[in-house]
């Protein structure tokens, strides 16, 4: 298109959007874009939030050192795995009761987010 990458990204904002829905809708796997700059770990690190916010699994790596904070941006934490669980604890208890939806820790939480759960534990013992 002629244009150039920006630290902000908006220029490439609506394609990584776009690619994280189809993929979602498909049901497959997507890795985000490099930073081709390996040594600006701050732009790895914002990029690797921003694309696991919008659905993306992990992120492209063009050199090693990129690939521990892939792994620390894709990865589930300890408390992000331990939310998963009592959520779906919650939920599961909730569902034997015939309740499709229930006030968890102050958030409504129904199948969806349920689902979300169950790829957080999914994606933890992986």
């Amino acid at each position: 298109m002629g244009g150039f990458r920006t630290r902000a990204g908006t220029e490439v904002a609506h394609a990584r959007s776009t690619v994280a829905l189809a993929a979602r809708l498909a049901g497959v796997t997507i890795v985000d874009q490099i930073v081709s700059d390996f040594r600006d770990d701050e732009r790895f690190n914002e990029e690797a939030r921003e694309a696991r916010a919008i659905g993306y699994h992990g992120k492209l790596c063009i050199h090693p050192r990129q690939a521990e904070l892939a792994n620390l941006a894709f990865v589930p934490t300890a408390s992000e795995i331990e939310f998963a669980r009592r959520l779906l604890a919650a939920y599961e208890q909730a569902s034997t009761a015939g309740l499709g939806a229930i006030d968890f820790e102050g958030q409504m939480v129904d199948e969806p987010l349920a689902a979300h759960a169950r790829r957080v534990l999914a994606l933890a013992d992986a």
